[in-house]
């Protein structure tokens, strides 16, 4: 009997020491960042002052494999529980920007003349060297005016 008490602790204690660094390694990737095939990065930043917004934008993509990249950014106000678009006086109420290599990087200003909760959204079109694209949507930090 003690030579099986024996045997069934030591099973015990050693599935133990197996199945811990799996849970320990489940709870580090919990807030894993999304993977992209051509894109090592992007962001985008609000800050607002005397009434004039501007937003920063970069998108970088994996050098040799990212060949362009197209940005539609656009600013928003949060009306009640949605976001909807400021008039910036382009067409649509978007900003383009457009690169022929790996890098973009971009800003703009608008006037705003209402208070409230303002973020930036931006849609990055990520293109690789046969011309296969994959998207990336970015919202920037929020700001209260």
């Amino acid at each position: 009997m003690t030579l099986k008490k024996t045997i069934a602790t030591l099973l015990c204690v050693l599935s133990c020491l197996l199945i811990f660094p799996i849970v320990a390694q489940a709870a580090e990737t919990d807030t894993a960042m999304p993977l992209y095939d051509y894109t090592r990065q992007a962001s985008s930043a609000l800050a607002i002052n005397n009434g004039k917004a501007t937003v920063s934008i970069s998108c970088t993509g994996i050098k040799g494999q990212a060949s362009k990249i197209e940005a539609e950014t656009c600013l928003q106000r949060k009306v009640g529980l949605v976001w909807v678009k400021v008039d910036i006086g382009q067409t649509n109420n978007v900003w383009i920007d457009k690169s022929s290599t790996y890098y973009l990087n971009a800003s703009h200003t608008a006037n705003i003349n209402k208070s409230g909760k303002y973020r930036a959204k931006t849609v990055f079109t990520v293109f690789n060297n046969s011309n296969n694209s994959e998207k990336v949507t970015i919202y920037s930090n929020e700001v209260d005016y």
